[in-house]
């Protein structure tokens, strides 16, 4: 009991940790793909968004499988968060903290996406998403200062692992909003824009956003280096 309590409160060592994203990464990605598999008119990443496979009107047992995952692994991805917040400080503890808080949110909005799906509350669906992705991407800056800092007077943080996962991160949001962005500033600017449309490219991007945070998130935790 002990060492879960030091587990769920982030005070167990790093080795710990790595085995349990490694777990909540299969349970997130095998719901995903599962409920793939269960998609009964054929699913395509270019065509489809993430909520589709949440919705029960679409596949009943696979939106079970989605939901399921993805509230099993918002609450998988919260001691890890404690973890960080512990890893993290007492280097800028200000920013180290809203990091932290922010990512903590994100883990709650993960869990949320799948207790409230498109179909049976879509304001609450939406709320939740913004949660998960908004939180993630605003932790990821947040963040920043306080990993310069780390990486700056400790040998044991190396430049390397973050220099990867902030790429990846940086390559999807530029091509996003090069490819979804622009697009529609330029039809809110010559007042053609229809609210809620996308261009047609937004589900590829839409989930290469998803498993880019997926691919930080997860990183983040991987690169930190190990306590003595």
């Amino acid at each position: 009991m002990k060492r879960f309590i030091n587990w769920l409160f982030g005070k167990s060592k790093k080795a710990l940790y790595a085995k349990s994203v490694l777990v909540t990464l299969f349970i997130i990605f095998g719901s995903i793909f599962l409920s793939i598999y269960l998609y009964p008119s054929g699913f395509s990443f270019k065509t489809h968004e993430i909520s589709g496979l949440g919705s029960s009107g679409n596949s009943d047992l696979g939106s079970k499988v989605f939901n399921i995952g993805f509230m099993i692994s918002g609450v998988l991805f919260l001691p890890h968060v404690f973890y960080l917040y512990r890893r993290l400080m007492p280097d800028l503890k200000i920013l180290s903290t809203l990091s932290s808080a922010l990512l903590f949110f994100a883990s709650i909005g993960i869990s949320m996406v799948g207790l409230f799906p498109s179909n049976a509350s879509y304001i609450m669906h939406v709320i939740a998403a913004i949660f998960a992705i908004g939180g993630s991407f605003l932790s990821s800056l947040v963040i920043i200062p306080t990993l310069v800092v780390k990486i700056k007077n400790n040998k044991d943080w190396k430049i390397g692992p973050f220099l990867i996962i902030y790429g990846q991160l940086l390559f999807v949001c530029i091509f996003t909003i090069i490819e979804v962005g622009i697009p529609i500033l330029i039809e809110i600017i010559n007042g053609i824009y229809i609210t809620g449309t996308y261009p047609p490219i937004w589900p590829i991007c839409e989930w290469g956003i998803l498993f880019s945070i997926i691919i930080w998130v997860c990183g983040l935790f991987i690169s930190i280096p190990r306590e003595d």
